[in-house]
């Protein structure tokens, strides 16, 4: 993709760590952020999540959101865990749901009512299919605060409106698996703000569950009430058949080999057997 080439100088002094980095570093929270540019390698280098991602060729779900939805309105980047908005500039003084956190160069926005990367949702709008899921987040009349988009076919699970706040503490995040500590005191739906795929896997206090796509490309887990250990884990089923068909192929070889062991020695033994010394 066009790769610039530059001295080792010039690579230290792109890659410093500026001060908007460092505001953003000293987040602890799960986050994501929308950058001035899309393809800002420096925010990458130093593990700061973008709405935007750091690749040109974008997953099927995500740029059809794209596509549809956009990044038109704070509250679809409320929706995608965006908390902050990098700019050149000062937003207008009457702007609703920006606060000014970080002022310098580059200033920071933090984006008010940003979602967590996960949280329980205690109400669902269920909807037909995805096309209709897209148009119900293009439309603005969707609180992400309030429910969550379900538009897998069958009977709804059981959700109920908590009458405390609900705890979701994440114990392992990266990218092929995810683990979370949850209690909520009324049963609903985990949502977590990463993308669905079919090869992702979950399972609730160690026994397998189903992961619903909600909002149209993220995961979602029904709970009951209580706490419970949610485990997440990503393994691409060409891969896992990849691993099975060399397991197999490893297990005929070995066999093979031992096969051709066991023979070539019963046929030293059958030639022994059958010589002998010629006077």
């Amino acid at each position: 993709m066009d790769p610039q080439i530059g001295t080792a100088a010039e690579y230290r002094e792109y890659f410093a760590e500026s001060p908007e980095v460092t505001f953003l570093r000293a987040d602890s929270t799960q986050f994501r952020v929308l950058p001035i540019q899309w393809n800002d390698a420096r925010l990458a280098s130093y593990g700061v999540a973008s709405v935007l991602g750091y690749h040109p060729a974008k997953p099927r779900l995500y740029q059809a959101f794209m596509d549809t939805v956009g990044l038109n309105s704070l509250q679809t980047l409320q929706l995608l865990n965006t908390k902050y908005l990098l700019s050149e500039g000062y937003a207008p003084s009457d702007t609703k749901g920006l606060a000014l956190r970080h002022d310098g160069q580059v200033k920071v926005y933090e984006i008010e009512g940003a979602m967590p990367r996960a949280f329980v949702a205690h109400k669902l709008r269920p909807v037909r299919d995805g096309s209709m899921a897209l148009a119900v987040l293009r439309s603005g009349g969707f609180d992400p605060h309030e429910e969550v988009i379900w538009e897998s076919p069958g009977a709804l699970p059981d959700v109920a409106p908590a009458t405390l706040p609900d705890s979701v503490r994440t114990l392992r995040f990266d990218f092929n698996e995810a683990d979370y500590s949850v209690s909520t005191n009324a049963p609903g739906v985990l949502v977590t703000v990463d993308q669905w795929d079919p090869d992702w896997s979950v399972t609730v206090d160690g026994m397998p569950a189903e992961i619903q796509r909600v909002n149209y490309l993220m995961r979602g887990v029904a709970l009951p009430a209580g706490v419970h250990v949610v485990r997440f884990r990503y393994l691409p089923r060409a891969l896992e058949a990849g691993m099975k068909i060399s397991v197999g192929a490893l297990a005929a070889t070995i066999l093979l080999a031992a096969v051709g062991v066991v023979l070539g020695r019963r046929r030293r033994d059958a030639g022994t057997e059958g010589g002998g010394v010629k006077a």
